[in-house]
């Protein structure tokens, strides 16, 4: 079984950020990989699915209320 993968940076209001992210196969909902990105908003996660994923990010600064940051219909780089 081959392990595919999804990278890149979180930004929001134009500056990276720190933030939980959470990868989810969009088929069924279920939880996939977990990570929290770098200072640099730098993250990496993993998938044995080459089907549709989803990627949930929650902004893990101090008094943020705001709704998490989501991208969707993502399908994974295999090597």
């Amino acid at each position: 079984m081959s392990t595919g993968y999804f990278s890149g940076f979180v930004f929001k209001d134009n500056s990276p950020i720190e933030g939980n992210l959470y990868l989810y196969l969009e088929s069924d909902g279920s939880l996939i990989d977990s990570t929290i990105s770098e200072a640099n908003g730098y993250y990496y996660l993993e998938t044995t699915s080459s089907g549709l994923h989803f990627i949930v990010c929650f902004d893990d600064t101090i008094n943020s209320s705001d709704q998490p940051l989501i991208r969707g219909k993502l399908t994974p780089t295999f090597l």
